[in-house]
């Protein structure tokens, strides 16, 4: 816990299995989330809450949410990976999992893994794509439709949260954007937080971010982006002229969080981001050793202790 310490002791005897996870075919429960991936595809087509049957995923989109596609520069030609095998790799009553083995072009291999861990409410997915040093520009996309008709959305920036379009500059690039933690598409009833712990370039909307023409305005850049409740994140790229390897060589894992909710909520954001290190809400006084220490909603203590008595080291952590 929190500014505590909690003992375990590990003694012979029998395990007590957990049983709030299950698999089911293509299909994983935790009790909190339920989600399903397609046997040809191995994209998500359904997302549900416990005691509802909202689909929080819109198939409609590249066959379903976490679709990997390979695209050269400068052309919408986008190319899905092809799946060769999945199977079950988790399957105990605390975590189930789902593993996705497909080829695809400019790749040596592409792994797809979803998991679910018991009382979670959110999806973990992470993506291992072994790359092939291509000399000609091209990149790697992976895809989120979801299913929030008339959504908002917003991106955890910097000290703050950006919603789309409105809080850009007109001078802004909209053909690809940086998050900082998460973005969040909700309308009044229904949403979902995602999380890419990896990747911070994602595209609005369809692929937009394949331009490699160099300086003076060329390609179609965009100047105004239309409400959607599609993301793709940006994952891989060699179109960079300057200060990047003109190639890129190797497997690299890339990992997405997908939670599920009712109406945006504010304080909830972030909550389940990067990792669980001691988080506080909102603003409170602490007091140790007579010292008063102000702990605010950006910051979180990895520490907090003395040395010596009297002698407090406090070593905070801005989540930024």
């Amino acid at each position: 816990p929190a500014l505590g310490s909690r003992h375990y002791r590990v003694v012979e005897g029998d395990a007590v299995p957990g049983d709030a996870c299950k698999v089911e075919g293509y299909t994983l429960d935790n009790g909190c989330v339920r989600v399903t991936i397609d046997g040809k595809t191995g994209n998500i087509t359904a997302l549900t809450r416990a005691g509802e049957d909202y689909n929080y995923i819109d198939a409609s989109v590249d066959g379903g949410a976490n679709s990997c596609s390979w695209l050269p520069a400068n052309e919408n030609k986008p190319e899905a990976d092809k799946v060769q095998a999945i199977t079950v790799t988790e399957q105990g009553g605390l975590v189930v999992e789902l593993k996705v083995e497909s080829t695809m072009k400019g790749c040596r291999s592409v792994t797809r893994t979803v998991r679910l861990v018991a009382g979670q409410p959110w999806v973990e997915t992470t993506n291992v794509v072994d790359k092939l040093p291509l000399l000609d520009k091209d990149g790697i996309h992976f895809g989120f439709g979801f299913n929030v008709p008339q959504g908002v959305t917003k991106v955890d920036i910097p000290w703050g949260v950006m919603e789309m379009e409105k809080d850009q500059w007109p001078q802004a690039n909209r053909n690809w954007i940086a998050l900082q933690r998460w973005l969040d598409v909700s309308n009044d009833t229904h949403g979902v937080t995602w999380c890419a712990l990896d990747a911070p370039l994602f595209e609005y909307g369809d692929r937009t971010a394949n331009i490699s023409l160099g300086w003076g305005g060329q390609g179609p850049w965009l100047t105004q982006l239309e409400p959607s409740s599609t993301v793709y994140s940006w994952a891989m790229n060699n179109h960079w002229h300057t200060n990047f390897p003109l190639t890129q060589d190797g497997p690299v894992a890339f990992r997405y969080r997908i939670h599920p909710h009712g109406g945006y909520d504010a304080v909830a954001q972030g909550g389940h981001v990067r990792s669980p290190k001691h988080q506080f809400a909102g603003r409170q006084t602490l007091r140790r050793h007579g010292v008063p220490l102000i702990v605010h909603h950006l910051v979180a203590f990895l520490a907090l202790g003395g040395r010596q008595r009297h002698q407090p080291a406090v070593r905070p952590r801005l989540r930024v």
